[in-house]
């Protein structure tokens, strides 16, 4: 992202293969506890839309982008990856940085 200036926001929206939404959540129960844990996460929230139980959203919020590269690099997020592949129909990550624009 560029120069570290602060607090990074990361989105997730991941949609889970038909049949496999349970399989997924319980993917995400040792990544969710161990990233909470890392230096830097300030959030780490899944939630479920309410129409669609295969549609997920991460919310993220770290500390700096160099606590996001770490956790990016974590054996937790290898772990996970490696297992919920086969589980997943698709996802889509967006990174956010702050925009002042009320000149605080």
């Amino acid at each position: 992202m560029g120069a570290d200036t602060g607090v990074v926001t990361v989105t997730a929206r991941i949609t889970a293969r038909p049949g496999s939404q349970d399989a997924l959540r319980e993917a995400m129960r040792p990544l969710i506890a161990a990233t909470r844990a890392e230096p830097g996460c300030l959030r780490y929230d899944l939630l479920v839309a309410g129409d669609d139980p295969c549609a997920f959203l991460m919310l993220e919020a770290w500390a700096s982008a160099q606590a996001l590269a770490t956790h990016q690099q974590s054996p937790h997020i290898a772990a996970f990856r490696a297992a919920a592949g086969p589980l997943l129909e698709g996802s889509v990550v967006h990174t956010f940085a702050d925009v002042d624009v009320a000149d605080r």
